[in-house]
């Protein structure tokens, strides 16, 4: 995978905003949506609407909606981040 999956993973291992993490690896918006998607739909990270109530989606609804979510890694996603 890609360096900016393991920064990302990086930066997941308590619920941050999608706001604090763009501004935290400085990407733009629409570029970490996509690798957020892509960590997502791989297993690698969760979705919350809040600190405690994930949620499950579909790729229409986190397009509409991937800067109200709170992210975290999952646990599949901090043993990868371990392994490296």
């Amino acid at each position: 995978m890609e360096d900016i999956f393991y920064d990302i993973l990086e930066e997941l291992y308590f619920i941050q905003t999608f706001d604090g993490i763009a501004e935290k690896l400085n990407l733009e918006s629409n570029v970490l949506q996509r690798y957020l998607w892509k960590m997502y739909d791989s297993g690698l990270v969760k979705t919350m609407v809040n600190f405690d109530e994930e949620v499950e989606q579909n790729e229409e609804e986190f397009e509409q909606n991937f800067k109200k979510y709170h992210y975290i890694a999952s646990k599949k996603g901090l043993m990868w981040h371990n392994s490296l």
